[in-house]
Parts: C-alpha cells; sequence; structure tokens
C-alpha cells in the first residue's frame, strides 16, 4: 500500500480528488511538491513510495524536470497523469521513464486512483509496479524493450537489442545503433541505470557497450563491426568476468 505518494498536480480538482483518496488510508502522508523549489534534490529526500504526476501543457516543463529528478535519486514508481485524448502526452511521458500512465478523465480517474492503493512497495525491480492485486483495466503498461528518444520533434523507440554502444560526454550521451546516432541530454551514469544488466555494461569513462553486440575483444579494446572501443584497465577485469570465456 503506497502511504507516502508525492504528488504534483496542477489542476486543483485533480489534487482534492488525489488527497481524498490518500486519506483513506491511516497514517498516510501525501508530499505535494512545489516546482518553484530551487533544489530539485529537495524532492527526493522525503521517503516517498510511490510519484504522481501530471504531464500536460501547463506542466510540461516542470513534469521532466520532476521526473529525472526522481529517475536519477530513487527507485520508485513513477505514474503520469495525462489526457490520452492527447496523442502527444503518452510518448512524452514514456520518453521521461513513466512506468505507467492514469487517464485523468473524470469517469476512470477515481476508480484508477483507487486502485493504487493496492500497489505495493516495490523497491528490488525498478521502475515496475507490482500490479498483481490491481483488477485489469487498470494495469498499467511498462515500456520493458527499450528507451524513447527525442528527435527533433518525435520520440522515436530504439530497442534494446537494436543499441551497439554509448558515448558519452559531459551531461550529453550519443546512442549508436546499426542505422542512426542519437544525442540525448543524459550522463553515462544515468542512462546505465536505465539499461537492462547485465546486457549493457561501462568498460571506459566514456563507453556503455552491448555486451552482445561484441565481435571481439583484444589488447587494444572491444570490436563491434568495425568500430573499435577502448577499454579501461578498471573495467577489463569485470567485463571478462561477464563474459563466457572458454
Amino acid at each position: 500500500m503506497a502511504q507516502r505518494p508525492l504528488l504534483y498536480l496542477y489542476d486543483s480538482d485533480l489534487k482534492e480528488m488525489a488527497l481524498n483518496t490518500w486519506r483513506q488510508i491511516p497514517h498516510s502522508n501525501p508530499i505535494l511538491v512545489d516546482p518553484s523549489d530551487p533544489n530539485p534534490d529537495a524532492w527526493t529526500t522525503h521517503g516517498a513510495d510511490l510519484a504522481l504526476l501530471e504531464l500536460s501543457a501547463a506542466t510540461e516543463s516542470h513534469y521532466f524536470r520532476i521526473a529525472r529528478a526522481l529517475r536519477t535519486h530513487t527507485n520508485i514508481p513513477l505514474l503520469t497523469l495525462l489526457d490520452i485524448r492527447q496523442t502527444d502526452l503518452p510518448l512524452l511521458a514514456l520518453g521521461a521513464g513513466t512506468s505507467g500512465i492514469l487517464d485523468r478523465s473524470p469517469a476512470t480517474l477515481q476508480p484508477q486512483l483507487s486502485a493504487l492503493l493496492h500497489l505495493g512497495k516495490s523497491h528490488h525491480h525498478p521502475p515496475e509496479l507490482a500490479v498483481e492485486e490491481v483488477p485489469q483495466k487498470f494495469q498499467v503498461k511498462i515500456l520493458k524493450q527499450g528507451l524513447f528518444v527525442r528527435k527533433q520533434n518525435s520520440l522515436v523507440k530504439v530497442r534494446f537489442e537494436d543499441l551497439h554502444w554509448i558515448k558519452g560526454m559531459g551531461n550529453y550521451a550519443t546512442l549508436y545503433t546499426a542505422k542512426e546516432k542519437l544525442v540525448v541530454t543524459y550522463t553515462l551514469k544515468n542512462l546505465l541505470e536505465l539499461l537492462p544488466k547485465p546486457t549493457f555494461a561501462r568498460v571506459h569513462r566514456s563507453y556503455i557497450v552491448n555486451l552482445d553486440q561484441i565481435d571481439s575483444i583484444n589488447s587494444e579494446g572491444i570490436f563491434i563491426g568495425d568500430q573499435a572501443i577502448p577499454v579501461s584497465k578498471g573495467y577489463r577485469k569485470f567485463l571478462l568476468d561477464t563474459i563466457y570465456v572458454v
């Protein structure tokens, strides 16, 4: 049961509905986020066990700031409340790493919020939700096969199996597939937290590789096709211990 949700709800009616829902839980203590807080790290230090954030035209900039802080510093489930009739919003939410999406329509929102009262705390398999006790029609879709990456005015899905390697440069990283390369505003450390292990491993301060894509390894580094990727001394033993050598 989620007893300490973190809420960022711009619409006053939605906020009141959510607060009334959690008032049904004895000793619950919802946390209301102030997006104007100059220290966003404060959003991650309250011991919340669930985050419910509203995504709309009015909240988009704050939504992404809060979602990134939560995803970077916590492993609590992140749920996004939005109008599913606006077809671009679910894609934006998935691109931000949401665990699930709730429709803000008054006809369906209250039952969905009530269903959340049955969610268990799950810190062992972030960012998935413990949905076994939630009615089937309220279960949320979870992105497991890849990442949505912003490209110009759209979001494109990059399947994990198609992602060959990632090169980092400060707060930016370039994702390389067989067909294209995509630049994202993430550090390698943050990206590694989103990628499935042990398939993806850091082999250098500037590189993450998909171990399934490696063609060969020698004293000079890793080769994926014709691309040579350096391996730092500190990561080499870990790499060799992770792969099968016969």
